[in-house]
């Protein structure tokens, strides 16, 4: 099966059929086809990461920091919904939503808003904002890897 990229889900990676879109109209490989088995993310240089909904640029893997001692943490919210997610210092294609609150947050000092990808709006995880540091909290399992060589 040619994929143009993979999703995270639950851990592992599930292949996407090609053809998906990207923004500018251009397959997201520019027509290079990969087989699933191939082991991409070892061998290409660049890792970026697109909303798993439209396609459109959110970050790269290369944005990933730590909190806490860990780029991963999963947790559960008031509600009952457990998030998997991934620590990044910057997610130039996101866009946020909503006042900065403390409320519930899990990360102590810091207040969160929400984070949306800045294409179809979907929501893909929070803004974390404690003085002069922030970083984004991205749900894993919303995002897609895109591997360019």
């Amino acid at each position: 099966m040619n994929t143009a990229y993979t999703r995270e889900h639950s851990g592992r990676f599930a292949a996407i059929p090609r053809g998906f879109r990207s923004d500018s109209g251009k397959g997201l490989l520019d027509g290079q086809a990969k087989t699933h088995d191939e082991p991409k993310w070892k061998s290409s240089p660049e890792k970026r990461l697109l909303c798993a909904t439209c396609g459109h640029y959110i970050t790269s893997r290369d944005r990933s920091r730590e909190m806490s001692g860990n780029h991963v943490h999963v947790f559960t919210n008031p509600a009952g919904f457990t998030f998997r997610i991934g620590c990044f210092s910057s997610a130039p294609g996101c866009i946020t939503a909503g006042e900065p609150t403390g409320d519930y947050t899990w990360f102590p000092g810091y207040d969160w808003s929400f984070a949306l990808c800045g294409g179809c709006m979907a929501h893909l995880g929070w803004l974390y904002e404690s003085g002069s540091d922030s970083f984004y909290g991205l749900i894993l399992a919303e995002l897609a890897e895109e591997y360019l060589q």
